[in-house]
């Protein structure tokens, strides 16, 4: 068991979840399409990469196996050569594998199972889906995904009641995949700045204007979700890919001493 033994910080592969609402830059970010072109492989299942400079697999309107299919021949390497893919967007996965729960169990939404069971049984293809992601990752291709977020209540025992920017996911699925990802990025599309101001009544109103500022926040914050492996990684970025390969070289990111990959097949 010595020779699995390894030290420093390893980074051959990342697993970035990039949340966001629609239209923040998630895909831009992590497709890198205004930089290099050829550098990510897009699973388009929104159409939402369609008015970008990328290379995409358009599966908008594809079901879970055509999903598993198309990774399969990427590990395959039957789709070319990328040093990572993006699955955009995680919400659009949710469907389709809650499309499968239905047609297996005969209904027609997924809330129909009794006991809340349907979310459940879609665990199972969450499961099936992360095995293939690893088999890639064995690779050496880092994950990219991206997910739309939601404003929701946090009830705390230890604070008072606020909201939230949390991942538009059912709440097993999201368990599943926040706990599986190495980093999780809340996307900033344009800072928004509030100023205050009483009129002559003293009756207070805030504005707002935004900076048209883009950034990708990894600190833990409670107004959203985020996080981070990677030790040394600033909290917060411009959303821009070459800025954050840099901040992760400049982490003190080595190769490990000894590495010891199995080949498998997906």
């Amino acid at each position: 068991m010595k020779d699995l033994i390894s030290s420093g910080i390893n980074t051959d592969t990342i697993t970035l979840l990039a949340i966001g609402e629609p239209g923040s830059g998630k895909t831009t970010f992590c497709a890198d399409s205004f930089e290099k072109k050829g550098t990510a492989l897009v699973f388009d299942l929104e159409n939402g990469s369609m008015g970008q400079n990328v290379d995409r697999l358009t599966l908008y309107g594809k079901d879970f196996d055509s999903l598993m299919a198309a990774l399969g021949e990427f590990y395959e390497g039957k789709l070319g050569k990328y040093p990572r893919i993006v699955l955009d967007s995680l919400d659009w996965v949710e469907r389709i594998i809650l499309a499968r729960v239905c047609k297996e169990n005969g209904v027609k939404d997924a809330s129909d199972i009794p006991y809340g069971r349907g979310f459940s049984y879609a665990v199972q293809y969450w499961g099936k889906l992360l095995q293939a992601l690893d088999m890639i990752k064995s690779r050496g291709v880092s994950i990219c995904m991206t997910a739309h977020t939601q404003i929701i209540k946090i009830n705390d025992p230890l604070h008072e009641e606020y909201s939230s920017h949390g991942i538009k996911l059912n709440k097993h699925a999201k368990a599943l995949l926040t706990e599986y990802v190495d980093m999780i990025g809340y996307v900033i599309g344009n800072e928004v700045i509030t100023s205050r101001k009483s009129d002559t009544f003293g009756k207070v109103e805030y504005t707002a204007s935004g900076t048209g500022e883009r950034k990708i926040c990894f600190a833990p914050n409670p107004a959203y979700e985020s996080k981070t492996r990677i030790a040394g990684i600033p909290d917060v970025l411009p959303l821009e890919w070459s800025a954050f390969e840099d901040a992760v070289k400049n982490a003190g990111v080595t190769q490990p001493s000894t590495t010891k990959k199995k080949e498998s097949n997906v």
